[in-house]
């Protein structure tokens, strides 16, 4: 079916085998932290802006590496670990929520449990939010793909290859309109 997309981000947290998850009240399901691109922000922003705001957890956006052009006007992005297209409903319009997810990883910054796992602070959007053990998430409701997107961690090719902190995009704050 053809329908308009929301373009989103979202962010496959990974810290000591768990993985961080959202029970998002709308939604009704576990899914990784996310949410909708701002007009004026880039996808590795939105991932870390929303995580934190629906997690309390700050975080390092891990990329393949990427060229440097050193080019304000022409850029490389991170990689995502994977884009995925998901049916939303949302005020009764049907669209496709184009996702670009990043695997990612907590700042030193955050404060750290007693199982040494960051603290985590909820919003309104979601009804809770949680580390998991990484082949325990299966025992949540978990939205549509979110099994699959854990999955692609079990590939030993993917830590090594999505291991470099991705360069940030602030150097467009300092660009002249």
């Amino acid at each position: 079916r053809r329908l308009p997309h929301h373009f989103t981000a979202s962010g496959i947290v990974v810290c000591q085998e768990h993985v961080l998850l959202v029970n998002h009240k709308r939604i009704g399901a576990w899914v990784p932290p996310g949410g909708h691109i701002e007009p004026e922000e880039m996808p590795e922003e939105t991932v870390v802006r929303e995580i934190l705001e629906e997690t309390g957890v700050a975080v390092e956006v891990l990329s393949e590496p990427v060229p440097e052009t050193g080019d304000s006007e022409a850029f490389f992005l991170a990689t995502p670990l994977y884009v995925q297209s998901v049916l939303a409903i949302e005020g009764g319009q049907e669209f496709y929520h184009l996702d670009l997810a990043y695997l990612c990883r907590p700042a030193a910054s955050n404060q750290l449990d007693a199982r040494g796992l960051p603290v985590l602070h909820g919003n309104q959007e979601v009804k809770e939010a949680c580390w998991i053990e990484r082949t325990s998430a299966g025992q949540l409701v978990l939205a549509k793909n979110v099994q699959q997107a854990l999955d692609t961690l079990q590939n030993g090719g993917v830590v090594s290859r999505f291991s470099r902190v991705a360069p940030t995009v602030a150097f467009l704050d300092n660009v002249d309109k």
